[in-house]
C-alpha cells in the first residue's frame, strides 16, 4: 500500500467536516479476481457523508478504491446501497466521473475525485445526471452470477429497426411470444437471435449473414417478452427474480405461462428467457429502438435433484406440476442471470466510422490482392462494404509478410482465398467472393466465373499493374456504361501514387494512356521515376530470363496511399457521373512526414 495514501485520507479527513470515517485506510482485494492477479498494493477506505443525502434522503457512504500505482492510476469513487442511477456502474454502484477534470499524478488527485463525487450527488438529487437531448444510457446489465457451473452465454442480434416495427404495431399486452435462437454448440456460449414469434405474427432477424455456425447451430425456443422502458427500481434493469417476476405479473400474464411451459420442456438443459426494452435514442425522446438481452436459469433436472437432498416429497410434485416459483434458482431474492448482448446490425457496427451509402451499397471488385490492394479491401469492408469480389492468381508467401494484412497463417494459400477469409473474420459476410486466378484468364471454368463475377459488379479497382489484365477491365468501362472503374499504381519504391478514374465517356484505357502522354511531356515531375527498384538479399533467380525484382515499397507509405484510393473513390461515388476522368499524382513526403507526409503533385482532368 503507498504510504501517501495514508497522508492523503488524513487530509481529507481533516479538511471537510462533513465526513465521517467508516474504515481507514486498508488493503483491497477483489474476490472476482484470482490471487495470481490481485494487487497486493491495492487500498480502500469509506466515508459517511453527514450533511450530504441521496435522493430519498439517507446518508451516502462513499468508497474509495486505488491500486498501488497511485497517484498515477485511477481513484475509483463506489456508492454503497445506492445503484440504478445514469453514469453509474450497476453491479458495484461505480460512479463515472469525468477524467479530464482530475488531477493526475498528485497527492490532490483524492480531493478532486472527492469534489466532482459531491457533484455527482448533487445532480443525483435534482434529477440532472442525465438531461433531455443527452445520448440515452443503456443501464449496465452485468449482475449476479449464472447459474451451474456454464459459461455466460452472449446474445448476437440483428436489430436494423424491423424488430421495432414488428413489435411496435402489437397492442402492448400482446408482446410475448416464442423466440427462435441458434446456439453455436451444446455449450450454449453463443446465441443468434433468428426469429420472434407472436401468435401468426412473425419477425425474420435475416438481414445479415451469420457465422457459420448459424448453419450447423443448435435451435432452441425460448419465450421472450418486451417492456416498454427500462426503469424498474430508478434507472436499473430487475437484477432479482422477484423484481422480474412482478414486472411480469403485473403487466403480461401470458409470459408467466409461457415460462412455466419453457420450465418443463428443458429437462437437463439451461432455461432462458428473452427480454426486450423499447428505448430512445436520446433521453426525453421518443422510443425508436429495441434491445435485447438473454437471461439463464438452471434446468428443471438439475434443480430437482437439488431438491430432492433435502425434501424430496413436496418439492418434488410442485417441480413435475412445473411449479418453477418454488426453485431455488427462480427464488424471489436470487439474482437474474443477464447475459452479455450485443446488436451487430451494419448501423450500429458502422456507428464510430462509415464510408458513404453510395459507395456501401455498391458490388466492388478488387483486382490484385497484394500490398496495395488488400489494405483498400479492408478498408472498404470495415467502412460498410460487404459485396467483394477478390481477383488474384499469386500464392501468398513469407516475403509477402512485412508488407500485407495477411498473416503467416496464410503462406501457402492464395491470396485471394487468403485475403476473403480474413476479411470474413472481421465481418461475418458470405457476400465475399474470391477467385484464384488472373484477368481476363483462359478458357477455364474458375476463370470465366471470374470474369463474370467482375462483369457484375458496379466499382472496380485495379491494383495489378498487369497491362494485359488492365486492356480487358478497360472495356468494360467509358462509352456510357455505369460501370466506374480505378486504377491505382506505385513506383517501384511506393514513393508515387497514380490515381486513374474512368469517365463516362473514357475508358480507363484513354485515361491511363492521357497520363502516360502528360507524363512524357514532363518526364522530370518532381523527380520520379517509375523503373526504380533496388535489389535485395531475398531476390531469387527463378529460372534463366525469370527473374524480377521484388516491390520494394514502404509499408507505412502504402497504407497512406491505400487510403488515398478509398477516400478519393468515396467522394466520386458522391458526384453525379457526367465527367469524362481524371488522373492524379501523389507523392509520399518522407523528407517532411511532420507537415505534409502527403503531397498532390498534379490532378488533371480528361
Amino acid at each position: 500500500m503507498p504510504d501517501i495514501i495514508v497522508d492523503v485520507f488524513n487530509k481529507l479527513v481533516s479538511d471537510h467536516p462533513e465526513i465521517e470515517t467508516i474504515s481507514a485506510v486498508g488493503s483491497y482485494s477483489d474476490s472476482r479476481v484470482s490471487e495470481n492477479e490481485k494487487d497486493k498494493g491495492a487500498w480502500s477506505f469509506s466515508i459517511r457523508l453527514k450533511e450530504v443525502t441521496d435522493k430519498k434522503g439517507a446518508q451516502v457512504v462513499l468508497v474509495f478504491r486505488g491500486d498501488s500505482m497511485f497517484p498515477w492510476s485511477e481513484v475509483g469513487v463506489f456508492t454503497k446501497n445506492y445503484f440504478g442511477l445514469p453514469h453509474q456502474r450497476l453491479r458495484d454502484g461505480k460512479m463515472c466521473l469525468d477524467p479530464e477534470r482530475i488531477i493526475d499524478a498528485d497527492s490532490k488527485k483524492v480531493e478532486s475525485v472527492y469534489q466532482q463525487a459531491l457533484q455527482w450527488l448533487d445532480n443525483s438529487r435534482n434529477d440532472c445526471l442525465a438531461k433531455d437531448g443527452d445520448p440515452y444510457e443503456f443501464p449496465d446489465f452485468e449482475h449476479g452470477k449464472p447459474t451451474r457451473s456454464k459459461e455466460r452465454c452472449r446474445l448476437l442480434y440483428d436489430e436494423d429497426g424491423h424488430g421495432f416495427e414488428f413489435v411496435r404495431h402489437i397492442e402492448y399486452a400482446q408482446r410475448v411470444g416464442v423466440a427462435e435462437l441458434v446456439f453455436s454448440d451444446k455449450n450454449y456460449r453463443e446465441a443468434y437471435l433468428q426469429k420472434l414469434r407472436v401468435g401468426e405474427a412473425e419477425c425474420q432477424y435475416a438481414s445479415v449473414n451469420w457465422p457459420a455456425a448459424k448453419k450447423d447451430g443448435i435451435i432452441r425456443y425460448v419465450p421472450f417478452v418486451v417492456f416498454d422502458d427500462i426503469d424498474v427500481v430508478s434507472h436499473r434493469p430487475p437484477i432479482t427474480w422477484g423484481e422480474l417476476l412482478d414486472k411480469i405479473r403485473k403487466e403480461r400474464v401470458g409470459v408467466e405461462k409461457l415460462l412455466k411451459d419453457h420450465w418443463k420442456e428443458i429437462k437437463d438443459e439451461t432455461g432462458f428467457l428473452l427480454v426486450g426494452w423499447l428505448i430512445p435514442m436520446k433521453y426525453g425522446a421518443q422510443v425508436s429502438q429495441l434491445a435485447w438481452k438473454l437471461l439463464l436459469f438452471a434446468s428443471r433436472e438439475w434443480e430437482r435433484n437439488q431438491v430432492k437432498k433435502r425434501t424430496p416429497n413436496c418439492n418434488e410434485r410442485r417441480l413435475r406440476a412445473g411449479d418453477w416459483s418454488n426453485s431455488e434458482i427462480m427464488d424471489e431474492g436470487a439474482y437474474v442471470a443477464w447475459c452479455n448482448a450485443n446488436n451487430i446490425s451494419q448501423s450500429e457496427r458502422l456507428i464510430r466510422w462509415r464510408l458513404a451509402a453510395q459507395l456501401r451499397d455498391k458490388k466492388i471488385c478488387i483486382a490484385g490482392c497484394g500490398a496495395l490492394g488488400s489494405q483498400v479491401a479492408e478498408f472498404l469492408v470495415r467502412g460498410g462494404c460487404n459485396r467483394i469480389v477478390l481477383v488474384d492468381s499469386e500464392c501468398f508467401e513469407y516475403g509477402n509478410l512485412c508488407r500485407h494484412t495477411l498473416t503467416s497463417l496464410s503462406v501457402g494459400g492464395g491470396k485471394a482465398r487468403m485475403l476473403a477469409c480474413r476479411l470474413k473474420s472481421i465481418i461475418p459476410n458470405d457476400s465475399i467472393e474470391a477467385y484464384e486466378c488472373g484477368l481476363p484468364g483462359d478458357g477455364t471454368k474458375i476463370c470465366q466465373c471470374a470474369r463474370d463475377a467482375v462483369k457484375s459488379c458496379d466499382v472496380i479497382i485495379d491494383c495489378t499493374g498487369d497491362i494485359n489484365g488492365g486492356m480487358w477491365l478497360s472495356q468494360l468501362t467509358g462509352n456510357n456504361k455505369p460501370v466506374r472503374a480505378v486504377r491505382a499504381f506505385m513506383s517501384g519504391e511506393a514513393e508515387f501514387l497514380s490515381l486513374c478514374l474512368t469517365g463516362k465517356n473514357q475508358t480507363l484505357r484513354s485515361v491511363e494512356q492521357a497520363l502516360s502522354k502528360t507524363m512524357k511531356q514532363a518526364p522530370n515531375w518532381e523527380g520520379m521515376d517509375w523503373d526504380r527498384y533496388k535489389a535485395k538479399d531475398e531476390l531469387m533467380v527463378r529460372g534463366a530470363g525469370c527473374w524480377s525484382a521484388t516491390f520494394p515499397g514502404s509499408w507505412v507509405n502504402i497504407s497512406m496511399f491505400a487510403g488515398v484510393v478509398v477516400n478519393k473513390i468515396n467522394a466520386w461515388l458522391q458526384e453525379p457521373y457526367d465527367w469524362n476522368g481524371e488522373f492524379s499524382i501523389y507523392r509520399c513526403n518522407s523528407t517532411d512526414m511532420d507537415n505534409n507526409p502527403l503531397v498532390l503533385i498534379r490532378r488533371i482532368a480528361c
